[in-house]
């Protein structure tokens, strides 16, 4: 599913994957047994109970083995799956739990921090899990379609930035780029 999502975007991630660009920490596969060939898949038995430390412990060893001293980029493949999967409150643990790893990191650890992004379909989540990651998200994009087009609204409306001013533009894939407008 996540290849055929960035092939829209001309990105392939098993050539990425080959070339020791890409590492996937594949969670749907660890919850279901689910085993890849691709050394840069990463997965584990995990359940709710235990997704956390073992998706840390995955998280070391990539960075170790693939990521060294480039800046991390994590896609979760979506925020709404996660919250279905593991439950709205134990995922807005888990969220709290990351953010925490995080700081700890900054403190203590020299390297590049990571740029997380969190697809999410807002519909299928309660406007309490939306609050807490709203509230948690350094950079808020909320992309809504239009009907019968193929271009989207596309709402920029948090960022860090002191002089940061929402707005709204218009986005699509065409042949394979972004177009933002």
């Amino acid at each position: 599913m996540l290849n055929m999502e960035l092939k829209r975007v001309s990105f392939n991630i098993f050539e990425e994957g080959e070339k020791g660009n890409l590492g996937v920490i594949d969670v749907f596969a660890s919850f279901y047994g689910i085993k890849y060939n691709q050394p840069y898949i990463y997965y584990t038995d995990m359940d709710p109970e235990t997704y956390f430390p073992k998706f840390v412990t995955l998280y070391r060893r990539l960075l170790e083995e693939r990521i060294k001293d480039r800046r991390p980029i994590g896609i979760q493949l979506t925020a709404d799956g996660f919250a279905f999967l593991l439950g709205e409150e134990r995922e807005l643990r888990n969220f709290q739990k990351n953010l925490a790893e995080k700081e700890n990191a900054l403190l203590h650890e020299k390297r590049k921090r990571p740029i997380n992004i969190m697809l999410l379909n807002r519909d299928r989540v309660s406007n309490r899990y939306l609050s807490w990651l709203s509230l948690y998200s350094q950079y808020q994009i909320d992309f809504s379609s239009q009907e019968g087009s193929l271009e989207e609204k596309m709402i920029v409306r948090k960022a860090p930035s002191p002089n940061f001013k929402p707005a709204t533009y218009t986005f699509k894939i065409e042949n394979g780029k972004i177009i933002i407008v």
